[in-house]
């Protein structure tokens, strides 16, 4: 038989979170077997329906070959009462809990160990009064009203330099069920002085899915009175593969906006790209090396030589490179004196 299953989690139906053997055993079990029953009985395509039509034709060549009643009363699984099948969901969440207390009483009830499997990156900032906070929310997500990672969630933030050197750790940390968390970074840079350019990596334990939990990083600037006047945030896009990439932005040089650009290499490879400003009917490049987990933050001014003008002047921004470069622009508005910002 065909095993129609989702390629990256083996499950047929995701949402009840059933395999095409568990499918086979249900469709055993039952004197019968309907689509329907097993959507009322376990949820099956209760949510997304995404995987109706598959259940289905597993369910028909099933039935053709084991014809309604044959041999279904004989049939018992060790995971399984014999007439009364427990909620996938509920066997494993229950034989979990038991295993983690087990564990808890063998080791001293010390923590069962966890593993890394979910991260983020994101360009990070740390001027006098430009200052970039990381912003984490643990809540349900907005089509099922459910939160599949269930409960706190551990995570814990690298800071990398300009030069890709580790500069800061924060192990142990925790966001709560429903609970969204901002993070600054006033302790660890209390006795810094100048300027830091650099990437902040966010890395969670045992996540189920990431969800709501990608984090992103909220860009605050204090005026020289000490005020808050602007924030913008900027997501996560972290990648650490070889793919080519072409970034660009059609509004760097904008009436009365200084803009920057922050790029940061994600990745252990060692390249170099070129920045490219198209301008006044011509192209202007410029070389720009990148080592691992390497970071900048330019101007187009300093860049290109192309002064902040009092009209828009058409230039084109983009990078030319065989590596992925993250990127994203941010705009000092000088009659305001706010900044603003784009996420790609």
């Amino acid at each position: 038989m065909k095993r129609l299953t989702n390629l990256d989690s083996g499950f047929v139906c995701h949402c009840a979170r059933i395999r095409h053997s568990e499918l086979l055993e249900i469709f055993a079990e039952s004197k019968d077997p309907s689509y329907e029953k097993f959507q009322r009985q376990f949820g099956i395509g209760g949510q997304c329906a995404s995987c109706e039509y598959e259940v289905k034709a597993i369910l028909d060549e099933f039935s053709a070959i084991h014809p309604t009643g044959e041999g279904n009363e004989a049939r018992t699984f060790p995971w399984s009462r014999r007439h009364e099948r427990m909620d996938p969901r509920t066997a494993i969440f229950s034989a979990l809990k038991n295993l983690r207390g087990a564990a808890k009483k063998l080791f001293n009830f010390l923590p069962l160990p966890r593993k890394i499997n979910v991260r983020g990156c994101m360009f990070f900032l740390w001027k006098p009064h430009l200052r970039s906070s990381l912003v984490v929310s643990n809540v349900n997500g907005p089509e099922t009203n459910r939160n599949p990672n269930r409960g706190s969630v551990r995570f814990l933030v690298r800071i990398y330099n300009a030069q890709g050197e580790l500069f800061a750790e924060m192990p142990g940390l925790k966001v709560r069920a429903n609970e969204t968390r901002e993070i600054r970074f006033d302790n660890i840079f209390a006795g810094f002085s100048g300027d830091f350019v650099g990437s902040l990596y966010v890395e969670y334990f045992d996540l189920e899915v990431s969800n709501t939990l990608r984090p992103y990083c909220v860009l605050n600037y204090t005026g020289p009175d000490g005020l808050l006047r602007s924030r913008q945030h900027y997501h996560d896009k972290f990648y650490n593969g070889i793919i080519p990439g072409f970034v660009q932005c059609p509004s760097v040089t904008m009436p009365r906006r200084e803009c920057w650009v922050a790029m940061t290499n994600c990745s252990p490879n060692d390249f170099t790209a070129t920045l490219c400003l198209g301008f006044q009917g011509g192209v202007r490049r410029i070389s720009q090396h990148f080592g691992p987990r390497f970071s900048a933050f330019r101007s187009i001014t300093a860049m290109f030589g192309v002064p902040v003008a009092e009209m828009a002047q058409g230039g084109h921004f983009w990078i030319e490179s065989d590596h992925y470069v993250m990127s994203y622009f941010f705009w000092h508005v000088l009659d305001s004196d706010v900044w603003i910002g784009q996420h790609h």
